[in-house]
C-alpha cells in the first residue's frame, strides 16, 4: 500500500496504492514515469512552499495526524478488532476511537497514544525531525510502516535470532 502525495486546489492528498494506479492509468497506461513526475513536482512546490514556516507547520502537522490516524485504523484491523473492542483494551468508548482514526485529529495525547501502544503490543516512539525527511516518509506510508509487528512476533526476541543480525539504524 505505497501512498503518493498529489496535489490539488491547494491540498495535498495521500494516494493508496489502488489509486496510485488509477493515476497511472490516467497518464498513461505504461508510463510509471507519469507517476515518478508527480512526486517530482510536488517535491518541486514544497521546496517552494515550505519557504513559508507556517506552510511548513501545517504540512508537517498534516502528514503527523493522517500516519497516525491510518496507522491505529491499519494496526486495528490487522489485529482483527473492531472499534468497541479496541476501546475496551484501552478502557475508552467505541466513538474514541472513531475519532482517533479520523485524518483530521489534531489533539494526540501521549497517555493515549501509550495506551494505544500496549493494546497493539508494539512501542511508542516520538522524536523531533529535520523537515527534509517529510519526503521520503510520505512515499513510506506502506503496510510494514503502518502495521509493525507485536512483541510476540517481532523476530529480534524470537528464539534463534543473533545480534549480528539485527539491523543498526544510522543516525543523523
Amino acid at each position: 500500500m505505497g501512498v503518493i502525495p498529489f496535489k490539488a486546489c491547494r491540498v495535498w492528498f495521500y494516494l493508496d496504492e489502488r489509486d496510485r494506479n488509477v493515476v497511472r492509468a490516467w497518464l498513461d497506461e505504461s508510463d510509471a514515469s507519469g507517476v515518478d513526475r508527480i512526486v517530482n513536482e510536488s517535491l518541486e512546490r514544497l521546496r517552494k512552499e515550505f519557504q513559508n514556516e507556517d506552510s511548513r507547520y501545517v504540512y508537517a502537522d498534516s502528514v503527523v495526524n493522517a500516519f497516525i490516524s491510518a496507522q491505529i485504523k491499519a494496526l486495528r484491523e490487522d489485529r482483527k478488532l473492531n472499534q468497541q473492542e479496541l476501546a475496551e483494551l484501552m478502557g475508552t468508548k467505541q466513538s474514541g476511537i472513531s475519532r482517533l482514526e479520523r485524518s483530521d485529529y489534531s489533539v494526540w495525547k501521549v497517555g493515549t497514544l501509550r495506551k494505544l501502544a500496549r493494546a497493539f503490543g508494539v512501542r511508542l516512539r516520538i522524536s523531533f525531525e529535520e523537515f527534509g525527511t517529510l519526503p521520503p516518509e510520505i512515499g513510506d506510508f506502506t503496510e510494514k510502516r503502518l502495521c509493525p509487528r507485536n512483541f510476540d512476533n517481532d523476530p529480534v526476541f524470537k528464539e534463534g535470532w543473533s545480534r549480528g543480525r539485527i539491523k543498526r539504524r544510522r543516525s543523523g
